[in-house]
């Protein structure tokens, strides 16, 4: 038979399979003295050094502690404006109800004439739902007999529980509410007078107890609950409900602004 010629043969030896050769004979990427160890390095990905990585952190605590106090704010601004919007609608809830029952406002016997006890009694009791009463500071939780501040920073000479004067009590959401029949005293020849004040802190005694931050005023009137001041001018409850005022119509000032804090709010 003829012989095929397949040319010269090699010296190279043929690898089989499960045969190992000297890698060093391959050609290509990593061929040389050490044949793979730039192949190994050029799939090695760098990462970041610790000062990287410390300097990363670094800039994300600044942009927190930028951030975080200004959310956190904003946070408890909608909580209180919250708060007083719905105390706002219970108040005026009991009192429809009340009228419902006992006739309009204006026939309601006089506060002052019946005692703050039993004007709260007939009046407003059945028609809210009340999570307990409080006859002393110290059974309300509050650290002192007259514990608010004005908006300005003065201290307020209203008191938390005064029984001849306003019945005081909390609803099952934490506010105290304090619905007023006298101011000063019960004798309107000495000094007393008329109070149709309803005074609402929207976490009770947790601090800030302060007029325009919890702590709030409304009026009873024919129209129903309103702020106090309601019916003032733009420029006088400005003045009241500012840094440099008593704070007696910040309730007015959010309902007049939509019940948001804007800028010129004495927060």
């Amino acid at each position: 038979k003829k012989r095929l010629n397949y040319g010269k043969r090699s010296n190279s030896k043929v690898f089989r399979g499960g045969e190992q050769s000297n890698l060093s004979s391959l050609k290509g990427v990593g061929a040389g003295n050490e044949p793979f160890r730039a192949a190994v390095k050029s799939f090695i990905k760098s990462g970041f050094t610790l000062a990287e990585v410390l300097i990363t952190l670094g800039i994300i605590g600044v942009v927190a502690a930028m951030t975080l106090p200004s959310l956190v704010n904003n946070y408890k601004k909608q909580q209180v404006i919250t708060s007083l919007q719905k105390t706002y609608s219970v108040l005026n809830q009991a009192f429809r109800m009340s009228q419902a029952e006992n006739e309009s406002y204006e026939y309601w016997e006089e506060a002052y004439k019946m005692g703050p006890g039993e004007y709260f009694d007939k009046y407003w009791k059945p028609y809210f739902k009340i999570s307990r009463s409080c006859n002393s500071y110290k059974e309300c939780g509050y650290p002192a007999y007259t514990p608010w501040l004005l908006a300005n920073g003065q201290a307020s000479t209203l008191a938390v529980v005064v029984p001849s004067l306003r019945t005081t009590f909390f609803t099952p959401d934490g506010v105290l509410i304090a619905i007023s029949a006298f101011t000063g005293s019960t004798d309107l020849d000495d000094g007393g007078a008329i109070d149709n004040s309803i005074y609402v802190d929207v976490n009770g005694s947790k601090r800030p107890n302060q007029y325009g931050k919890d702590m709030f005023v409304f009026v009873r009137t024919k129209k129903g609950i309103m702020p106090y001041g309601y019916s003032k001018d733009e420029d006088t409850i400005d003045e009241d409900c500012s840094s440099k005022g008593t704070g007696y119509r910040c309730a007015a000032k959010l309902a007049k602004d939509g019940w948001q804090m804007k800028d010129d709010y004495p927060w």
